[in-house]
This record gives C-alpha cells, sequence and structure tokens, in this order.
C-alpha cells in the first residue's frame, strides 16, 4: 500500500465564501499562536542552557575554534548542554507541564474547525522537533511566524476579501479511519463530499466539492467550490485528507485541492518487465556557455552525462527580475514625489501618517493598500493623484494584443507573477519528465546528501540557484521511485588521486555490493568488523553451537 496525494483544480468558492475566509484567519492566528508557544519553550530550555559555567566555557571553546577543532568543541558542548538538562529534572517538568496547559488553552480559544487545527498542530509537530540552536551550535534556531495581511480595512465591509485578503491559506479534513472512492462520490457523508458531472465532448470532467467546515448543532456547514478532476482517483483506494489551499498570484488567486489516498494497487512498473540497473545523481547549479543551466551529473555506468535546464527558461526568470526592477524603481520615484507633494499636511490622519513613513515601506502592496483605503473613503488631492498614475499607469492602452491593463505597477505585477509562474512550471514539467523516464528505467536511484547552503550563500553561481531548483528535481524523484530512491553521503571519504565524479564512485561501491542497499557508504563497508558482520557472526556461531549440542546428545543416546 502506497500514499499517494493527487491535486486537482479548483475554482474560488461558490457557498459560504465569507466563512471560508474566516476559517483561513482563524488557522492563521492558531498557527502563529502555537509558534508563540513553542518559541517560549525554546527560550525557556536555552535558558536553562545558559545557566550552567560548564556550558559557557564550551561556548567560549566553540567561538574560538579553529576548522580542525571546532568538531570536538561542538561535541563537548552539546554533551555539556546535556549534563545541565540532566541536572534540571524538575525545571524540565515544569516546562513541559506549562507547555502542556497553554496548548489546551490555545485550541479551546482557537475558532478553527477540528480538521484545519490538527493539520496545523502536525505541521507544529515536525517545527518542534528541530534542533534548538543553528548550524553554528551557538544561534537560537526559532521558528519565524507567518506574516498575515495589512491594511485589511482597504476593503469594504460588504467585501468578503476583507477577511483574508491575497494571502497563503489551508482548509483540511481529516478522515478518520479513511472512506472509500464510492463513499465520497456518493453524497451522503458529512465530512466531504464529492459530486462530478457528465465528462464533456472534449473529455473535461467537472464537479463540485464540499467539505466540512463547521457545525450547527450536529449539522454540517460545507465550504463549496466548483472542482476540475482531470484525472480520476482510484477506486480500491482509501481517502485519508483533502486539504484546500489558497495561493496569491498577483491579484488573483488559485485554489487547489489535495487529496491524501492509500492506494492499495500495485506498481504500475511490476504489471510490465520489471526495470533493472541503478542510476546515481548529484547536484549543482552552474551555468554554461549556451544560456543552459547544469542542475546535476549522473551516471549509470557509461559516461558521466549532465541535467540542463534549457536557456529560455533563465530568460523568463531574468526577464520576470528585470519587471521587479522596474517596479523597484517606480516605487522609489512614487516615494519621492509623495514627500515633495503640495497637499502633504492635508487629508485624512493616516495618509499625512503613511507619507510620513512610506520611504521605510519595501513592498509595493503597502501603496496599493493605502489607495484602496483613499479610494473608499472618497479622498482626493495631489497624492491620491499620485498613487493612481504609479498604480494604473499613464492614460494609453498596452501595446500587447491580449493585455487591456495600463503600464502602471497593477499590470507589470501581472506580467512578472506571468512570466515567473511560466518558468516554474516548464521546470516542473522538465523535471518530473525526467524522474517518470528513469523511474520506468532504472530500479534504484542514488540521491546525493550534498549540503548546498554554503555554495548559495558564497558560490560564484548562487545567483541562479532560485531557477536551477535542484530541491524540486530531488523531491521528483523521490515521489517517482518511492522507497527505492537511496541517500547516499556526499562525503564519501574518497583520496586525492581517484580523479571520478562522486555519481561514479557511488555507483561502483553500489555495484561492488551487490545486493540492494549493500556498497553505499565506503566507510562502513571499509570495515572488516562492522556489527553487521558480528551480529551474522553471533548468530552462526548460535547456529553451528545448537547443532554440535544436538549431535552430541544424540550420539550419547545412541
Amino acid at each position: 500500500m502506497s500514499v499517494r496525494v493527487y491535486q486537482c483544480s479548483l475554482r474560488p468558492p461558490t457557498g459560504n465564501e465569507a466563512l471560508i475566509r474566516e476559517q483561513l484567519r482563524a488557522a492563521h492566528d492558531y498557527r502563529n499562536d502555537l509558534v508563540a508557544i513553542e518559541r517560549g519553550r525554546r527560550h525557556a530550555l536555552r535558558a536553562i542552557d545558559d545557566a550552567s559555567d560548564d556550558v559557557a566555557r564550551c561556548k567560549e571553546v566553540v567561538r574560538g575554534a579553529t576548522r580542525s577543532t571546532r568538531k570536538t568543541a561542538v561535541r563537548e558542548l552539546s554533551a555539556a548542554r546535556k549534563r545541565a538538562r540532566a541536572a534540571a529534572g524538575d525545571e524540565l517538568a515544569l516546562i513541559a507541564a506549562r507547555e502542556h496547559e497553554i496548548l489546551l488553552s490555545a485550541r479551546a480559544n482557537t475558532a478553527a474547525f477540528w480538521g484545519s487545527y490538527l493539520d496545523i498542530e502536525a505541521a507544529h509537530r515536525q517545527s518542534r522537533s528541530q534542533p534548538l540552536y543553528s548550524t553554528d551550535a551557538l544561534a537560537p534556531n526559532d521558528p519565524a511566524f507567518v506574516a498575515g495581511p495589512r491594511w485589511r480595512d482597504a476593503l469594504g465591509v460588504d467585501d468578503v476579501r476583507a477577511i483574508w485578503w491575497r494571502h497563503h491559506g489551508q482548509l483540511g479534513i481529516q478522515i478518520q479511519g479513511g472512506m472509500t472512492v464510492a463513499e465520497l462520490l456518493g453524497g451522503e457523508d458529512t465530512r466531504a463530499r464529492l459530486a462530478l458531472r457528465e465528462p464533456s465532448c472534449r473529455g473535461e470532467r467537472w464537479g463540485t466539492l464540499q467539505i466540512r467546515i463547521g457545525s450547527e448543532g450536529r449539522s454540517p456547514i460545507w465550504g463549496e467550490w466548483p472542482v476540475y478532476m482531470h484525472r480520476a482517483l482510484p477506486g480500491a483506494a482509501r481517502v485519508k485528507w483533502i486539504r484546500v489551499s489558497v495561493t496569491p498570484l498577483a491579484h488573483h488567486e488559485r485554489w487547489s485541492c489535495e487529496i491524501t489516498v492509500d492506494d492499495p494497487n500495485e506498481d504500475v512498473r511490476s504489471v510490465y518487465a520489471p526495470p533493472r540497473g541503478v542510476v546515481a545523481i548529484e547536484w549543482e547549479w552552474t551555468p554554461l556557455e549556451n544560456g543552459s543551466i547544469r542542475v546535476a551529473r549522473w551516471t549509470d555506468g557509461g559516461e558521466v552525462q549532465s541535467v540542463t535546464l534549457p536557456p529560455h527558461i533563465l530568460g523568463r526568470a531574468k526577464h520576470a527580475g528585470g519587471i521587479r526592477a522596474l517596479r523597484d524603481l517606480m516605487r522609489n520615484q512614487l516615494v519621492t514625489d509623495l514627500q515633495r507633494t503640495k497637499d502633504r499636511g492635508t487629508g485624512p490622519r493616516y495618509l499625512v501618517e503613511a507619507i510620513n513613513i512610506c520611504h521605510l515601506w519595501r513592498s509595493p502592496q503597502r501603496f496599493e493598500s493605502l489607495l484602496r483605503r483613499l479610494e473608499l473613503d472618497g479622498v482626493t488631492g495631489s497624492a491620491v493623484a499620485l498613487l493612481r498614475r504609479w498604480y494604473y499607469g499613464d492614460d494609453h492602452e498596452c501595446r500587447h494584443r491580449r493585455c487591456r491593463a495600463w503600464h502602471g505597477d497593477r499590470h507589470l505585477y501581472e506580467y512578472e507573477t506571468r512570466e515567473r509562474r511560466r518558468a516554474i512550471h516548464q521546470r516542473r514539467d522538465i523535471y518530473r519528465q525526467l524522474a517518470a523516464t528513469w523511474r520506468s528505467r532504472y530500479r534504484t536511484v542514488i540521491l546525493s546528501d550534498q549540503d548546498l547552503s554554503y555554495a548559495a550563500r558564497f558560490g560564484d553561481d548562487s545567483d541562479v540557484r532560485f531557477v536551477a531548483g535542484v530541491s524540486e528535481l530531488r523531491q521528483a524523484l523521490r515521489n517517482a521511485f518511492g522507497a527505492d530512491a537511496i541517500d547516499a553521503r556526499w562525503r564519501d571519504g574518497a583520496d586525492e588521486e581517484d580523479e571520478r565524479a562522486w555519481c561514479e564512485r557511488s555507483l561502483g561501491r553500489w555495484i561492488a555490493g551487490g545486493a540492494r542497499g549493500d556498497g553505499m557508504f565506503a566507510a562502513d563497508k571499509a570495515k572488516t568488523e562492522n556489527a553487521w558482520r558480528k551480529r551474522k557472526a553471533k548468530k552462526s556461531a548460535g547456529e553451528l553451537g545448537e547443532q554440535t549440542a544436538r549431535e552430541s546428545s544424540r550420539n550419547a543416546a545412541e
């Protein structure tokens, strides 16, 4: 049985939209409440560590450690912190009890429906397991708060978007015990329903998705969205989770649905001839002379080959960056014009305060929200004229045939988002096609676990790392191969005389090991007496001893 996630497109909600956006807002607030609780817990634990003189001494050693002694110093600091925690058992018990009480209070006071807050708590448990300190073993590693919408009063009271305006959000419903696809389509369940219409002449399959977002007594309150199913759910699968997500795209919203199922069907590869062989891959982001980007190198036993992104993807990404640079110049000019306007001291008080501090604003959305609020209040003047000209542009139409917008920030924001989204979608399509091709050809993929964080910050080609998106390629391979995607150590202890690429060395160790899982890690397999060999030897000795004892007793009886 395998867990699969099916994503389908949604249209904006058609039923209970106000309640849906209220739930999005409540889920956002509850998530930030859990972040605040977790930050408080981590602060209390670090206070216990700092109270120890041994920990303070080890910190000074780590700060002054060289590259050769840093690993030992960090290990000693970790051991000192463990001793400090062991000596503060009462304080740790008190922290755990207080955290439990506050978590229960936060859940009791949230307005989020149980399906949404269960999803948020699952994400909170994952963030809770993160290290207490960052990679340098000194700086705090705390979860970050999620920024919410600003200037919500820029929309009218009757506008449902005023509750949750153009920000990421997610609602969910957990199906305890699961439900079959037939039950989901039956329309009788009180948690989720999916009603599909007959396919059109072009094969399109539209329908209506309903998930429970509240209760009135014991009766469900439904949120409703038009849904487009481009792929049918497997009939034997059981639905475990249904999530509805909203993502802002410039001045629009993109709604989607993610359905998590347990699929008992066999892998499609086992129906036909099973794939054979192994492929090893390592990551990089290197611009080439022809304008493309090499994002990985791989081999299946032959020559080392490359995974490259075509030049037009990098061109689209650079075009989007150029549009953003133009928007920044327009925003800077707007700030200068606003601070020089004649009626700077007139108008509502919030306008005067905004003009005084607008030079600190970095987001163009704040100027847009200010303009919306001024239009809503019916304010006029030179400041409003400057904002309108910046946002809507001059009084001439765009040169693009299909575009009716003007050359203001609104048009440029849409244009920038569209170019960046096209580049990301084309890159994702290339990676998924590569993963599907390898999945049908090879049985196992060996993935490098190299840490590219240093190269991302200080590398020569770090400016193209977002365009390369090696993490998306790695995730596509993981999703395609499942349990047959194996991580191997990047620092494999290769000597200086070995000039082969890492993918060649890793594949060679795998082939030398023979069976699946052997020969992966050079450091473990180079040892003649490792734990696995010791256990096997003990087992063999024990079986041989039992066999000898049975033969001895049999001979004595005869």
